[in-house]
């Protein structure tokens, strides 16, 4: 399989990223519409998506221990690489070394990844691998960043226990692990779901592949990306490059089946999560900086992308739908 033809694949991405970015140019859409549609993902499609495909499913297709593992290491290995290197270049506080690290480890599966993902190789294939990488991301570098910001904000005040509890909550109240703890909770235990409510989650999610990249493109600002450019450019380097070849590792280490294996290099190849910003904004750390790297991450996406699935396709031919 030819790179155009994976190029081709991603033209439906590029032109609906090139629309939010248009209209954004002739103000139809404003600084603020980008904000307004993630969390319309966040709180509205990305769950009805979660909910309705894990609903029926069997649950032995959540557990893949392999992959498990080989994402619990990525996720590691890219915080802790990201943190210690960030911390020696640039030596700046605990919180703002933990939200660069949030930066390269911490992917936009759910709003980046599932519709480049469902487009190359289908929403069958991919939704599981995706919510699982998701609620992973949210159960280890999510709540690791926020203990380190919280117990740098708290210093003598409160205890680890009591940070510990506040990391716990904020990261519960996060949409998508809600939508997830929901959909588990169907998944091991059978409950049936009225087709009306089914076909209702169903409609709710199919917004997600045009909502999602029209928001990214709304959201880009060429103009940002001239402050900061060394900070950004180390942390978008870890991001698409170095960590794009530790996705190519994890999966050989771990010997993950075909279509596992393709799926787990795309996520390792996406761009910063969008939620990423909203955290950095909360401890007041790198905000600007963050979002320049998700506009940054986002665009090269589009380059490196082709690029991966070609590399791919190569060692594990058959996966992708024609």
């Amino acid at each position: 399989m030819s790179i155009f033809y994976i190029a081709y694949l991603m033209l439906p991405i590029v032109a609906l990223i090139a629309l939010g970015y248009i209209l954004r140019e002739l103000k139809i859409f404003t600084e603020q519409t980008s904000e307004v549609l993630l969390k319309f993902l966040l709180y509205v499609t990305l769950p009805g998506v979660i909910i309705s495909h894990l609903s029926g499913k069997n649950p032995q297709s959540l557990i893949h221990p392999n992959f498990i593992w080989a994402t619990i290491a990525g996720l590691i290995i890219m915080y802790a690489v990201t943190f210690f290197l960030h911390k020696i270049i640039f030596k700046k506080d605990l919180e703002t070394t933990s939200i660069a690290a949030l930066c390269t480890s911490f992917v936009s599966t759910g709003i980046v990844g599932l519709p480049i993902l469902q487009n190359i190789l289908g929403i069958e294939t991919t939704i599981i691998p995706v919510i699982t990488n998701t609620i992973l991301s949210l159960l280890i570098v999510v709540p690791i960043t926020i203990f380190l910001a919280r117990e740098s904000e708290a210093k003598a005040r409160d205890s680890v226990f009591k940070v510990l509890k506040l990391s716990l909550l904020d990261t519960l109240k996060h949409p998508l692990i809600l939508s997830s703890i929901v959909g588990l909770v169907i998944l091991f235990f059978s409950i049936p779901i009225p087709s009306w409510l089914l076909q209702t989650l169903n409609n709710m999610g199919a917004g997600t592949f045009v909502v999602a990249l029209v928001a990214v493109g709304a959201g880009i600002n060429f103009k940002t990306l001239q402050k900061d450019l060394k900070e950004i450019l180390f942390l978008t380097a870890l991001r698409m490059g170095a960590f794009t070849l530790l996705g190519f590792g994890l999966a050989f280490y771990f010997q993950l089946p075909s279509v596992l294996a393709m799926t787990f290099v795309m996520i390792f190849a996406l761009p910063t999560a969008k939620a990423v910003p909203g955290i950095a904004e909360r401890y007041k750390r790198l905000a600007s900086e963050s979002f320049q790297v998700v506009t940054l991450t986002t665009l090269l996406t589009i380059i490196i992308m082709p690029i991966v699935v070609y590399i791919a396709n190569m060692w594990w031919p058959g996966v992708i739908i024609r």
